[in-house]
């Protein structure tokens, strides 16, 4: 296992934490600015007239995985504990790459896939992709995603439980 002294790992956690800090207050604010009451339908036209505040908000929320994969990381391979468990820390590892794939594809999918087909005036599909639909593709993906991600977290963090000390 490769270590990192104490000032290294704290540096990154420092600006892992950070970055994850600005990401999630930033996510809510323009969540909230972005929403639009109404059906599907509804939705779908309003976005296709002027969708720049939610293709922000879901540019912030693609910002999520990447950063939170880089603190789970530090944490599984570089933050000792009196615990070691290196098989579940390269098991929360392999988890993290369908966590950050399925909703990778989730959230970007509303800022780079989703105009294109309100461009083409193609409703039906967009509406399958429209994550405001909780039975469309994107939000299936993500759930899943988040599925994942607890699958990682308990994987990585079983190290510590039941044990508070930090090495």
């Amino acid at each position: 296992m490769v270590t990192l002294d104490l000032s290294k790992r704290a540096s990154l956690l420092l600006y892992g934490g950070a970055a994850l800090l600005a990401v999630i207050v930033l996510w809510p604010v323009f969540m909230i600015a972005s929403q639009i009451d109404g059906t599907i339908e509804e939705q779908l036209l309003l976005f296709s007239t002027d969708s720049s505040l939610y293709q922000i908000n879901f540019f912030i929320a693609s910002l999520i995985a990447p950063v939170f994969l880089f603190i789970l990381l530090i944490i599984a391979f570089f933050v000792e504990t009196g615990r070691n468990t290196p098989v579940l820390n390269i098991l929360g590892a392999i988890f993290l790459i369908p966590y950050l794939t399925l909703v990778s594809i989730s959230y970007t999918s509303q800022y780079i896939f989703l105009p294109s087909l309100l461009e083409a005036n193609n409703m039906e599909t967009a509406r399958l992709w429209l994550f405001d639909n909780p039975n469309s593709i994107a939000y299936y993906l993500n759930q899943l995603g988040y599925l994942f991600l607890a699958f990682a977290m308990c994987s990585i963090g079983w190290k510590y439980l039941f044990r508070m000390e930090v090495a």
